[in-house]
């Protein structure tokens, strides 16, 4: 359900987040339903519980996901329309591409070419 990369240098409590979004957005979790325990998480991936726990309050303070009581971590976000989905990604190439002093229309002609 879940999957997390070690290397690639977003923090683990941000991946898992993430995921839950995702997976939101793609369907694969719908509103009402509950999110794995921390317990459960923490070792079904190897992970500390507090990273999983801090996972969980930002998703909570994002208002994706509502603790309820005796029961856990219910997702209370519907998914979004695809292009919202992208948007993250979408910032985030752009900063690495001003960074690296690429012209927007040098990192279009780069997607098209990737694109095919």
């Amino acid at each position: 359900m879940f999957s997390i990369s070690t290397n690639s240098g977003v923090p683990i409590y941000r991946q898992v987040a993430d995921a839950v979004v995702r997976q939101i957005d793609r369907g694969q979790l719908q509103h009402g339903e509950l999110l794995p325990s921390v317990r459960q998480l923490a070792q079904e991936l190897g992970i500390n519980p507090m990273t999983v726990s801090k996972a969980w309050a930002m998703l909570e303070a994002d208002e994706i996901v509502e603790r309820k009581r005796g029961v856990g971590m219910v997702v209370i976000r519907k998914a979004e329309k695809p292009e919202q989905c992208l948007r993250p990604a979408i910032k985030q190439l752009i900063a690495e591409a001003q960074q690296l002093g690429l012209t927007s229309s040098q990192l279009a002609k780069l997607i098209r070419q990737h694109w095919k």
